[in-house]
């Protein structure tokens, strides 16, 4: 997959193709990170997480609504501020008003015992109204993934192209699909308490072909005796009360006749795209305080009642990244606390525990609601929060735990993996993930590691066998790695990518990238360039030759 990045933060012109695993090298402030996420935020239709979100949006919408829409909302924000609305001529006036907006909508009214039941009825053509939810979302669709560039990587006046072609263009190419469902659907809004009793709305579609008619029964329950209230019914006010996702309770009646589990078909998506990944995410830099930040927002949902899905504000970035990762992390980690199947969840459980035991650490999921989940760790048979747990510890969950929750083949952006860990973690989460390519996880990774990048260099240009791999990490591991299988399977894994893989280097440099070729990249590797070694050289030859005439006379 080709990338071509024009005017991108310092970035003037570069041109990238990814490989199983691709490096971005620079010094700082090159254009690394804006280079990840340009790649994130051009496929990030991709990510299911952001799917979710613009789900939400495009559903959230007065586009598609009818009488009985507006005339349902409009009683709620009466019934909120305290009228009592079972009063045959009010609710006549309100169908009056909303009619001469070119609706036709026909009502009968019943006072009960203690409120009143409310029948409203109406029938449309619904092609003009499906024609305008779509234009509505491939507006919201458009809109949103280009804003979201723009607070990623400040796309202006830029180009991002994919295989040849501009981002813009590809996303007017995404478009959502309605299918329509024929027949009979009911359904209720959720009920509706007020200061003085209950609302409740069921709600009925008749979907005929060429006509659809809708059926509301609104029932008003008042927990006490109240004379009906005088309101002043006005087009400017039963046109602002339906507003999505607040005062109607409700989303368009029409959406209940779509079939919406499938708006955003991910095959069609990947099709536009042209991508095989299922999946993509980035792993940000600031990920240790984020899994620090884990278990006070799990408590905070159960405490407030927090929506699962929402994520607090402060936790937020300019642009989506920030959240994916929060909700990848949270959701894999209810993954294992449920103990599911997939070979993937499986793995990444196991790859965790299997770095954290030469530790003689254990991460541990404690469930504590069906949406509440929290991480601890177990030292010495006593559980700790992840804050009195090493910055190793948190870093190596903070890189892996988000994988569980991607379906492969899935593409994976991490900023600088080699922070806070020691020389030799770096070496173990290298072979870590070149052991996932071969599970249909790709990387692309910045960093500013010699050691990262140096040990990447020397298994493409050595292509070291498994017994030398093996005997490198028990002479810094000792010999306990050894009996650790599924580290020994890890080896076999990397060793596969090293040998049958494509690695890919492109040093940053001047507003350009450079490809690197990565058996030679250890001279090119940032804070250790190869002009800095000749240089060393230099000066230990003078101090050599310093130390020669120092001597000589002495020899002589």
């Amino acid at each position: 997959m080709k990338f071509r990045l024009i005017n991108i933060g310092p970035i003037k012109d570069a041109e990238i193709e990814l490989g199983d695993v691709t490096l971005f090298l620079g010094l700082p402030s090159t254009g690394k990170s804006f280079a990840l996420r340009s790649i994130y935020s051009s496929l990030i239709m991709l990510d299911n997480a952001y799917l979710g979100m613009l789900r939400e949006k495009i559903f959230n919408t007065n586009a598609g609504a009818v009488g009985v829409d507006y005339i349902t909302a409009y009683l709620d924000s009466l019934l909120a501020l305290g009228n009592n609305v079972c009063d045959k001529d009010l609710i006549n006036e309100i169908v009056s008003v909303v009619n001469g907006l070119g609706y036709n909508v026909k009502s009968s009214f019943s006072p009960t015992q203690d409120g009143c039941d409310i029948t409203l009825t109406e029938e449309i053509n619904p092609m003009p109204k499906i024609s305008e939810i779509i234009n509505e979302a491939n507006r919201t669709i458009a809109q949103n993934v280009i804003e979201n560039l723009k607070s990623s990587v400040e796309y202006d006046n830029s180009s991002i192209e994919i295989n040849g072609e501009e981002i813009r263009k590809i996303v007017e190419r995404i478009k959502p699909i309605f299918k329509v469902n024929q027949g009979q659907v009911s359904f209720s809004l959720p009920d509706f308490y007020f200061s003085g009793g209950k609302r409740e709305v069921k709600v009925t579609i008749n979907n005929k072909g060429d006509v659809v008619e809708f059926i509301a029964n609104v029932t008003v329950k008042l927990f006490s005796a109240k004379e009906p209230s005088k309101v002043s019914v006005s087009e400017k006010d039963i046109k602002s009360a339906f507003t999505p996702g607040f005062s109607s309770f409700h989303r368009p009646f029409i959406f209940g006749i779509l079939d919406l589990d499938n708006v955003l078909p991910k095959e069609i998506i990947k099709k536009i795209l042209t991508t095989e990944f299922n999946s993509v995410t980035l792993i940000p830099y600031n990920r240790a305080q984020l899994v620090l930040s884990y278990n006070n927002l799990q408590r905070e949902r159960i405490n407030y009642l927090l929506v699962p899905h929402l994520v607090p504000q402060v936790l937020q970035s300019p642009d989506f990244s920030t959240t994916s990762y929060i909700l990848h992390f949270d959701s894999g980690v209810k993954k294992i606390a449920d103990k599911e199947n997939e070979e993937n969840v499986k793995r990444i459980n196991e790859m965790i525990n299997a770095i954290l035991d030469l530790v003689k650490i254990k991460m541990e999921i404690v469930k504590l609601t069906p949406t509440a989940t929290l991480l601890r760790y177990i030292v010495e048979n006593k559980e700790i929060e992840p804050f009195y747990a090493s910055a190793m510890v948190n870093e190596i969950s903070g890189i892996l735990l988000p994988l569980t929750d991607l379906r492969p083949p899935a593409l994976v952006l991490i900023e600088e993996p080699e922070s806070q860990l020691h020389l030799a973690y770096q070496l173990l989460l290298v072979l870590s993930l070149l052991s996932l390519v071969q599970y249909g996880y790709k990387f692309v990774i910045s960093t500013h590691s010699d050691t990262f990048v140096a040990f990447i260099g020397d298994l493409a240009r050595y292509k070291p066998d498994e017994d030398n791999l093996l005997q490198l990490l028990q002479e810094i591991f000792g010999k306990d790695i050894a009996e650790s299988e599924f580290l020994k399977k890890v080896v076999k894994d990397s060793i596969k990518t090293i040998k049958n893989g494509k690695i890919k280097v492109y040093y940053f440099e001047g507003g350009k990238t450079e490809e690197r070729d990565p058996t030679t990249v250890n001279f090119d590797v940032p804070g250790m360039t190869k002009k800095v070694i000749d240089k060393i050289a230099l000066w230990e030859f003078d101090e050599e030759e310093k130390l020669y005439e120092a001597t000589s006379h002495i020899q002589g």
